[in-house]
């Protein structure tokens, strides 16, 4: 919840005053976070650990990716 926090604070200073929640998504490489806030504070955050480095490194390991990969990484993805 501390990365929600940061990545929060960050966000709210490039965005104009505003009422309504927002939905912010933090792409990494080691995963992904879902954060949920208003003007004020996080209301809710969720990480899954499906960064882009991770999943490059797990599911293309050949060039160009191979079928097989592609395969596997949408199973991956979709469980």
């Amino acid at each position: 919840m501390d990365e929600a926090k940061l990545i929060f604070y960050g966000v709210k200073q490039s965005l104009p005053n505003f009422t309504n929640n927002y939905l912010t998504m933090d792409i990494g490489g080691g995963s992904i976070e879902f954060i949920l806030a208003n003007s004020n504070s996080v209301i809710w955050a969720q990480r899954f650990n499906i960064g882009v480095s991770l999943l490059k490194n797990l599911y293309h390991t050949t060039e160009p990716i191979a079928q097989q990969q592609i395969e596997a990484f949408f199973q991956f993805i979709l469980k």
